[in-house]
């Protein structure tokens, strides 16, 4: 029995370790930037509230007289 030429064909490879630790790196990496993004956030949020302070204070007594 003669089969014709397929022109598809599935070749296994045995480098999806490979793929899969690249990914595992890019959601590592992914997630240690977030807490950087999240503590620089909180950082800044510190000194801009320490900075404009004495201003709210300020407007909140002249708003109450």
């Amino acid at each position: 029995m003669s089969y014709g030429y397929c022109e598809t064909s599935f070749v296994e490879r045995d480098d999806q370790g490979v793929f899969q630790q690249a990914a595992e790196h890019r959601e590592r990496t992914r997630q240690q930037n977030k807490e950087r993004q999240r503590q620089f956030a909180e950082e800044l949020s510190i000194l801009t509230a320490d900075e404009y302070q004495d201003e709210i204070l300020d407007h909140m007594e002249k708003m109450e007289v």
